[in-house]
């Protein structure tokens, strides 16, 4: 099966000199794998051993076997780290968000994209550092959600520049 992973197609809002939220096209690779402990930290340790950074996670099981669902630096390396140490492996396109971690800035991108009536089949959010975060959202309609994400950021970043002002 041939690799379909999508080349990151990155859009980027400039909030002030210090930081930078961005609304990219990504890949998310899926994993499933036994049940057994220790299991997920194998994936996580194959993956970094490459020299590639997991930007978000989520794990949850499916009945007797655990999905893993990642968002890597690299995915194309990734996946054939994975792949090449015996897993089966994935790949999808999602919507990844890179903002400033305050309260409710996730929340805030999950309603522009209900008041879009755009469908939202999983999301999760990783937390990088202390002032930033992930959020990565898997939509009916990527390409769409990449553009209302990004029209309601510029939004947000135009009514902060008023009230700084």
């Amino acid at each position: 099966m041939k690799d379909k992973s999508i080349k990151p197609r990155q859009l980027q809002i400039h909030r002030s000199s210090r930081q930078t939220t961005s609304v990219l096209r990504e890949t998310e690779l899926t994993i499933p794998i036994d049940d057994t402990l220790g299991a997920e930290e194998l994936v996580l340790s194959t993956v970094t051993e490459q020299g590639t950074g997991v930007r978000a996670l989520c794990s949850y099981n499916d009945h007797d076997r655990t999905m893993v669902l990642l968002v890597a630096e690299d995915s194309p390396r990734a996946k054939r780290a994975l792949e090449d140490a015996g897993f089966d492996c994935s790949a999808n396109p999602v919507v990844v968000v890179g903002l400033e971690n305050r309260i409710g800035a996730i929340d805030q991108l999950g309603h522009h994209l209900h008041d879009a009536g755009i469908d939202v089949l999983h999301s999760y959010a990783s937390y990088a550092r202390h002032d930033e975060a992930f959020a990565v959202f898997k939509t009916q309609d990527d390409a769409r959600a990449i553009k209302i994400l990004q029209n309601g950021l510029n939004s947000a970043a135009r009514s902060r520049l008023v009230e700084a002002a």
